[in-house]
C-alpha cells in the first residue's frame, strides 16, 4: 500500500477559494478502501471529497483525484495514531500523578483531553509547513 496510488474520478460541485468539493459515486471497492479518511459519505449514493486545487478547475468539470499510499498512511498516523497514544499515555500519567485524589480518573481524563486539544492545535498550525507530507489528494482535470 505504501507505494500504490489510489485514483478515482469525480465531478466538481463547488469551489471556494482554492478548495474544490467533488462528488464521487461509490463503488463496491468503497467498503474496503483505506482512503475513507478523506471521503465524506453524504449518502449511500455519493461520497464528497474536499480537495486543494491550484489550477483552473471549475464547477461541473470532471476530475481525476489521486493520493499516494504513503500520504494516506502518514496522514492517518498523524490524525489518529499519535493522538491515541497521547490519550492513553496521559491518562496513565494522570492516574499516577493524581493517585491520592478521589477524582484521579476525572483529572487524568481532563489532562489527556487537554493534551489532545493542544496536539491538534499545533498540528493545524504546522500542517501548512509540511503540506507535502500531510497533503490532501491531488486533482487534475480530465480533458473532454
Amino acid at each position: 500500500m505504501f507505494n500504490e496510488t489510489l485514483t478515482e474520478t469525480g465531478k466538481v460541485i463547488n469551489v471556494i477559494d482554492s478548495i474544490a468539493e467533488i462528488v464521487i459515486e461509490p463503488s463496491d471497492k468503497c467498503e474496503e478502501c483505506s482512503a475513507k479518511l478523506f471521503c465524506n459519505p453524504k449518502s449511500e449514493l455519493e461520497n464528497r471529497l474536499s480537495v486543494k486545487i491550484n489550477n483552473n478547475i471549475k464547477i461541473g468539470d470532471l476530475v481525476e483525484i489521486s493520493i499516494s499510499g504513503r500520504n494516506l498512511l502518514v496522514s492517518s498516523l498523524f490524525l489518529y495514531g499519535i493522538p491515541l497514544v497521547l490519550l492513553i499515555l496521559f491518562i496513565l500519567v494522570g492516574l499516577e500523578i493524581f493517585s491520592g485524589n478521589s477524582t484521579a480518573e476525572l483529572y487524568s481524563f481532563l489532562v489527556s483531553v487537554g493534551v489532545i486539544a493542544v496536539y491538534y492545535t499545533l498540528f493545524h498550525l504546522i500542517q501548512k509547513k509540511y503540506s507535502d507530507v500531510l497533503s490532501l489528494p491531488s486533482v487534475k482535470r480530465i480533458e473532454d
